[in-house]
C-alpha cells in the first residue's frame, strides 16, 4: 500500500501521480494513478483500456491537499482519495517485485507539486 498527500501549487494544466514499476526495469511504468489540475483522477496501464478521468465529491480542488491511497493485491488495484474508495481495476502487468515512483506530468513545465506526506506499507 502507498499513500501520498499532495497538491498542485502551479501548472494546473498538469498534475501528479503514483507509479508502479515493473520488476527491476525503472524506465517501465506498469501502472499510473494520476491526479490532474482539474481535480480528477485516472489510472493508466499498458495493455489495459484507459480509465476515464473521474470526478468525485471526495476529491478536493487540485490546489488543496488530496490524499491518494493505492492498494495492490496480486493484479487488483484499489484506489482511495481522502479516505473514500473510488475504484478497483485489474492491472495484470503489475508484479510484487516492482517499485514505486512519484511523478509530475503536463503539457507545460514546470508543474509545481508539493508533497506533504508519503507512506509505503509492505505486506
Amino acid at each position: 500500500m502507498c499513500e501520498v498527500r499532495a497538491r498542485i501549487v502551479s501548472g494546473a494544466e498538469g498534475g501528479w501521480g503514483v507509479g508502479i514499476l515493473s520488476g527491476s526495469d525503472a524506465a517501465k511504468l506498469d501502472l499510473r494513478i494520476m491526479m490532474n489540475g482539474e481535480g480528477k483522477l485516472t489510472s493508466r496501464s499498458p495493455g489495459v483500456a484507459d480509465a476515464p478521468w473521474l470526478s468525485s465529491p471526495a476529491i478536493h480542488p487540485a490546489s488543496e491537499w488530496n490524499q491518494v491511497r493505492v492498494e495492490r493485491k496480486d493484479a487488483r488495484i484499489r484506489v482511495f482519495v481522502n479516505g473514500v474508495f473510488l475504484f478497483e481495476r485489474a492491472h495484470p502487468r503489475t508484479t510484487s517485485a516492482g517499485g514505486l515512483c512519484l511523478f509530475c506530468f503536463g503539457a507545460k513545465a514546470p508543474v509545481d507539486v508539493r508533497i506533504i506526506n508519503l507512506q509505503v506499507h509492505l505486506p
